[in-house]
């Protein structure tokens, strides 16, 4: 029991010296923790890019500055406001409806011919990609063969047709564009789902 008591002692001790300590050293610093005084320099700016680069906070070294939830600066009619970034309003897709599976295939025994192609290998592709579903949408990833808008675009443009990104909705134009990419040899684009 006289061990125990003597622990408590010891340890109420060292906490009444510590606190003590901290307090002698704060109250004899002359320079505050927080400095009151913070400047914005804000160099000659014409965008909001060059002023999310631009902007700097300076305070003494020996101040410590704290985090405020959001900052307001004004730059010529342009106000930057809010450190909490703002949701953009989702856009919303409307897909047509799917084609039907009869004329998937009927594209694909088409422009598997059209393109010396395996229609086994197209058919494997879209099942895998998007369940056989033209309407098929996986974020930036849409139609049959899930070709996102860039792929889409540059390939088209190869074949000589039309390229608007919309069109991948379109049994008939996926279809021939994957048929054209693995006839190019393009069919690593599928890493998951080429057979």
């Amino acid at each position: 029991m006289k061990n125990g008591r003597y622990f408590w002692i010891i340890l109420i001790f060292v906490i009444v010296f510590c606190v003590s300590f901290l307090y002698k050293t704060l109250s004899s610093s002359k320079t505050p923790l927080v400095s009151p005084e913070m400047e914005i320099v804000i160099p000659d700016i014409s965008t909001i890019e060059e002023a999310s680069e631009s902007v700097k906070l300076i305070a003494s070294p020996s101040s410590v500055l704290a985090y405020t939830d959001s900052v307001d600066i004004s730059l010529t009619g342009v106000e930057i406001a809010s450190s909490t970034p703002t949701m953009a309003p989702n856009k919303i897709i409307v897909t047509p409806s799917p084609a039907t599976s009869e004329e998937v295939n009927g594209y694909i025994e088409r422009f598997s011919s059209q393109f010396a192609v395996d229609p086994d290998v197209l058919r494997y592709v879209a099942i895998c990609e998007s369940g056989f579903r033209s309407n098929a949408v996986n974020g930036p990833y849409v139609g049959l063969y899930q070709f996102g808008s860039v792929t889409w675009k540059n390939i088209r443009k190869e074949i000589g047709e039309n390229s608007d990104p919309d069109l991948r909705f379109e049994a008939k134009d996926s279809v021939q564009t994957a048929a054209y990419a693995i006839s190019k040899g393009k069919g690593g684009m599928w890493p998951n789902c080429m057979p």
